[in-house]
Parts: C-alpha cells; structure tokens; sequence
C-alpha cells in the first residue's frame, strides 16, 4: 500500500468530534500527512519539534522490542490533551485529542484501520 493510500485509510475525510488532530510523521520525524480541526493550530517551531519529539519516542521504544515485544501503542496525557502514536512501519500515526476522549470513538481514524493495516491483532 503507497503513503498516499495509507494515509487516506487512516484518515478518512473528516474528523470526528474530540479530535483536534491526525497526521502522519515519517523516520526523519517530519509531517508526512494530517487532517486537523480548524480551531487547532501549531507555529512552525512548535510543530516541528513536536513531530520529531513523538517520532523519536517511538523510536525509543524499540529498544527494548525484545524484551517486552512489538509497541502498537503509545499514550502521551497532558493537562490539556492526549496523543496517541501508533508505529507503522517506518511511519508513526499520531492523534491528537481532547483528554478525556474515550479512545473507541476514533472508529475513523487510525484505531478502526490499525488491523487492517498492519495484519497485525492489536491489544
């Protein structure tokens, strides 16, 4: 599957309520791809040390893949909101959302397409 398929399928059209944001960051840690609510917004700066902070997270984690297996999901909380990163391959989907979303509403985003995607069973 191309970047570009891969993308449409995690993203779909549009984004569902209590998600501010969902992109694509390649292994350099740049933006590949996102969809975002209109009332979310990020400097340049902020954006791109953001993208590479959660890319090299990721990338962290595969450090100990041997001992504790395969990373299908990583949770940031802040204060104010909550990221979630889901490897794939040499990409990282991110979603970024109100805090208190309940998770099983991304069904249009990446968490409904992760198996798909990866032929993988998620926890």
């Amino acid at each position: 599957m191309n970047e570009k398929a891969l993308y449409t399928k995690l993203i779909g059209t549009e984004l569902e309520s209590g998600i501010k944001f969902v992109g694509l960051i390649n292994k350099h840690g740049r933006l590949q791809n996102s969809v975002q609510d209109k009332s979310f917004t990020l400097s340049d700066k902020t954006s791109e040390m953001l993208f590479m902070s959660l890319r090299l997270q990721n990338s962290l984690q595969d450090d100990f893949t041997d001992q504790f297996g395969k990373v299908f999901k990583i949770t940031i909380e802040h204060e104010k909101s909550k990221f979630l990163l889901y490897p794939l391959g040499s990409l990282v989907a991110v979603a970024i959302t109100e805090k208190n979303l309940d998770e099983s509403k991304l069904k249009n985003t990446v968490i409904s397409n992760l198996n798909f995607l990866t032929n993988k069973n998620t926890p």
